[in-house]
């Protein structure tokens, strides 16, 4: 069950061939009651500097739900 408060921030550092990736998983409260908000963001260093790629989904609860 997610909390209807705060963000919920997983940050999680990975290596892969000697460069190091950091994963952030941020989930807030939807536009309403049966939706949650995820984005999720990598960011890392390489030759051209710093980088990052963000995604973002909305997830819905709507079975028998009146409002979605």
């Amino acid at each position: 069950t997610l909390s209807n408060s705060s963000p919920n921030i997983c940050p999680e550092t990975i290596v892969l061939n000697q460069n190091s990736f950091t994963r952030e998983i941020n989930i807030t409260d939807g536009s309403n009651a049966n939706q949650k908000s995820v984005t999720v963001t990598v960011r890392w260093v390489d030759s051209g500097g710093s980088q990052s790629v963000s995604n973002k989904t909305v997830l819905s609860n709507c079975i028998g739900a009146s409002t979605c």
